[in-house]
């Protein structure tokens, strides 16, 4: 499932060099499906049939690995990080430079 909701994100957000958190992407590190709601929490399955596209985020393995070491060293972050994560998707629209910022000023808290 992951597969495919990974390829329509990229269709729509047509990630270039860098994934949703300003990681690079490249071969080594490339680019994975995340989930901004867990599943652990919950489902929203029933309400949004779109469920899987809106509640995704492109992300490198490595940024993959760090969003979930800071929800459990900086929680804080961890929910900024992905509520400007939920608002991109919510937008349908790739990220700019505005939104790079946004994830850096939260990133150097």
């Amino acid at each position: 499932m992951n597969k495919l909701e990974l390829l329509r994100l990229k269709k729509i957000f047509r990630p270039k060099d860098k994934d949703w958190l300003g990681f690079k992407i490249s071969s080594r590190n490339f680019l994975t499906y995340h989930h901004l709601f867990k599943q652990v929490y919950g489902t929203w399955e029933d309400f949004d049939p779109k469920y899987q596209l809106h509640n995704g985020a492109l992300l490198t393995k490595n940024a993959h690995r760090y969003i979930h070491l800071l929800e459990s060293i900086d929680r804080e972050k961890f929910l900024a990080l992905t509520e400007l994560m939920r608002q991109l998707n919510n937008s349908m629209t790739p990220p700019n430079d505005e939104y790079y910022e946004k994830v850096k000023k939260i990133k150097n808290r």
